[in-house]
């Protein structure tokens, strides 16, 4: 339950940072809910959009 003051933000952050569309209150059922779905999201929206050879990533892949 605690995830979700940590999470909640930090997904917030990865959002901002690559124009993502923003949900709080998803993020927060996700961080609450879900805490190693919400982890396994997050690395996974990372390691894509890190990787320069897919730099515009499928309109069906989406951070929930």
């Amino acid at each position: 339950p605690c995830s979700v003051f940590i999470r909640t933000p930090y997904r917030r952050l990865i959002r901002n940072k690559w124009q993502l569309e923003t949900d709080t209150c998803n993020d927060c059922c996700v961080s609450f809910w879900c805490p190693v779905c919400a982890l396994c999201q997050e690395s996974r929206e990372i390691k894509y959009r890190t990787n320069k050879q897919y730099n515009n990533p499928p309109s069906s892949q989406f951070m929930v």
